[in-house]
């Protein structure tokens, strides 16, 4: 018991941190990774294309204006 407590601590320190790290930030801003999730289901290719939208937020309406008229 005198050895298996501190890997047991250590453990579960592990496990906080990982869940601290990965998880907490999903929770308080969402909006910052939707287009990350849709591109990592969406295949390698479309996460360039979300970061490069994301950055340029004019473009779709311009896209869009340049379609219809």
């Amino acid at each position: 018991m005198a050895l298996l407590r501190p890997v047991l601590v250590f453990a579960g320190l592990g496990v906080s941190i990982l869940i601290l790290w990965f998880w907490v930030p999903w929770l308080v801003w969402p909006e910052r990774y939707m287009g990350v999730a849709r591109a990592a289901r969406d295949g390698p290719g479309r996460r360039s294309r979300a970061r490069a939208e994301r950055r340029r937020p004019g473009r779709r309406r311009r896209d869009l204006e340049e379609r219809e008229g």
